[in-house]
């Protein structure tokens, strides 16, 4: 931002709007353990959106996209519904698309965000209404990917395996994300065969990759894990399942998870659904 510095330094008396939100922005980075200042971020960027630049206003709602995500790795899930908020913000103040183009990332995450809110009718317009904001080299796989991610969530799982069957994804994430799709599809349609195979195969992308991390690859495995118990898990063994609960809540990874105990706690109802 030009001049971030200056209007930081400008006397407290002087209170523009562009101060107000700068200090609000710094106080975020600096005492993130403090939420109020999000808060205070949030409700300035709302009261002041039409006293600032498009730059600024576009730079400090980013800012405040990030520190959800530093919330949300800390284990804050409840961000989840504050970064969404923000991004249907930046959405209807036409701040999204630069240059006329959407990076994949963005287009990705705020998908991703709007799944975990539930939003499913509002997540499969932006997929249609924004996908042709994406270069055009990655535009059908990035689509593909996310409705498939979509229609997961739906439960229409025989849509997904038609969409990722012949999609190939040269980045790691998707590669990695389109398994973990596939594991909990093959998983919801009984396909044990498939899921084995699949499974299988998942562990040796993930041990002879050199780009997945170290921690990512015992996240991974852990999920691995979590899935093949729950295959053979008895749904009359009580106490086999509340030990599996106990293991899944005391996991890392959070996205996995939530599927995860979704599932258990179909076991604990006596039924496979």
């Amino acid at each position: 931002m030009p001049g971030f510095w200056e209007y930081l330094h400008q006397s407290k008396f002087d209170e523009t709007p562009l101060v107000i939100i700068y200090r609000d922005v710094i106080n975020c980075l600096i005492e993130p353990e403090e939420e109020n200042h999000f808060f205070n971020l949030m409700y300035n960027l709302e009261q002041f959106s039409d006293k600032v630049t498009r730059e600024d206003l576009r730079e400090c709602y980013y800012i405040a996209q990030n520190y959800c995500a530093f919330k949300i790795n800390q284990g804050r899930t409840n961000y989840y519904k504050e970064v969404f908020v923000i991004f249907k913000t930046i959405i209807s103040k036409d701040l999204l698309i630069e240059g006329e183009h959407l990076s994949e990332g963005v287009y990705k995450n705020i998908i991703t965000s709007g799944l975990r809110e539930g939003e499913y009718v509002w997540v499969e317009r932006f997929i249609e209404d924004y996908s042709n904001y994406l270069p055009s080299n990655i535009r059908e796989n990035a689509r593909s990917f996310n409705l498939a991610n979509l229609y997961s969530y739906q439960k229409k799982h025989d849509k997904v395996i038609d969409l990722l069957r012949n999609v190939e994804y040269s980045d790691v994430v998707y590669s990695l994300s389109s398994k973990l799709i596939l594991v909990r599809t093959y998983f919801e349609l009984k396909e044990y065969v498939a899921l084995d195979s699949l499974i299988d195969s998942f562990r040796i992308f993930i041990r002879r990759n050199k780009v997945v991390s170290k921690n990512q690859k015992r996240e991974y495995n852990n999920f691995l894990n979590f899935v093949k118990k729950l295959v053979s898990l008895d749904v009359y063994d009580a106490k086999m399942i509340e030990k599996l609960k106990e293991r899944v809540m005391e996991a890392s990874s959070v996205t996995p998870k939530k599927w995860l105990l979704e599932k258990i706690a179909e076991l604990e109802g006596g039924s496979r659904k």
